[in-house]
């Protein structure tokens, strides 16, 4: 049965893993915090909105890791990898955000993916959605001591309505619809590739009505912070979690058709009202 995951983890879960890998990681004298390293990706144009500086910044617990898991890889590319686009719809197919831990210790793999949600001439952004997906494995089995989990954590910023810029509006995490969450913990026995899966929802536009502000969101400031835990206090075990390869996370925009005309729009209307205006003047001083 496949699990569904929430892309926040819960307060118990997130204080239980930061125990845990201090715990671990204080333990090994090889460990140190590795200096992170951002990709930047550019911009890339969807059906009505654009996707402007893309960029990720990975950071894993362990420096040898980090020299491991990226410049053995891929000098170019973080996790989430460079992304393409469908529709309103940012993919990702992350080849090399993979977390593995072989004994006793612990691990994060952590990569935060910024970008800005422009809307095109003619279109507003009210809201957006986060799929995610991967799998985890304990493949020599393990107890409780065993484990994975994976959380995200996002900040969504409204920097703009109706095509004009504006104080900040930081849309709180609350207003999104997310998935009951759990971490995954060994049984005993082998656990095979199992898949996990979770979702979101950001409702911009409901968050604007609530505080009586009129107009749509044509600019939001995203970030996307996803962490990947894995460890074990058992000798011997081995501890997996990954996003998948395939639309491993992707971010779709919900727009609505023209709420703000443009400027040419507005031109003309202005010179048909004046147009109707003097017309009806003439009539008038005929009668």
């Amino acid at each position: 049965m496949q699990a569904r995951k929430s892309l926040f983890l819960t307060p118990w879960q997130g204080a239980f893993c930061a125990l845990a890998l201090v715990g671990l990681l204080a333990a090994s004298s090889s460990t140190a915090l590795a200096v992170p390293i951002t990709y930047s990706y550019g911009n890339a144009a969807g059906s009505t909105v654009d996707f402007i500086g893309v960029s990720e910044t990975p950071t894993l617990a362990s420096a040898a890791d980090q020299k491991a898991h990226f410049e053995a890889i891929s000098k170019t590319e973080g996790p989430f990898g460079a992304p393409s686009v469908g529709g309103d719809s940012l993919l990702f197919n992350p080849a090399t955000f993979s977390l593995t831990v072989v004994g006793v210790g612990a691990d994060i793999l952590d990569s935060q993916l910024s970008f800005t949600i422009a809307a095109k001439a003619g279109y507003g952004i009210d809201a957006f959605g986060i799929q995610e997906a991967g799998d985890y494995t304990f493949p020599v089995g393990g107890g409780a001591g065993t484990w994975a989990s994976v959380g995200a954590a996002v900040s969504v910023v409204v920097t703009e309505i109706d095509g004009k810029a504006v104080t900040p509006i930081f849309v709180p995490t609350e207003n999104a619809v997310i998935l009951p969450s759990s971490s995954f913990f060994g049984t005993g026995s082998p656990v095979p590739a199992s898949p996990w899966s979770g979702t979101g929802y950001v409702d911009i536009a409901a968050y604007l009505a609530s505080l009586s502000i009129m107009g749509t969101a044509t600019q939001v400031d995203v970030t996307l912070d996803n962490t990947l835990y894995a460890g074990s206090s058992e000798a011997g075990k081995i501890a997996k979690i990954q996003k998948k390869l395939f639309d491993g996370t992707s971010i779709t925009v919900v727009t609505n058709n023209n709420p703000i005309p443009e400027p040419s729009s507005l031109v003309l209307a202005a010179l048909g009202a004046v147009g109707v205006g003097w017309c009806g003047r003439r009539q008038f001083r005929k009668s």
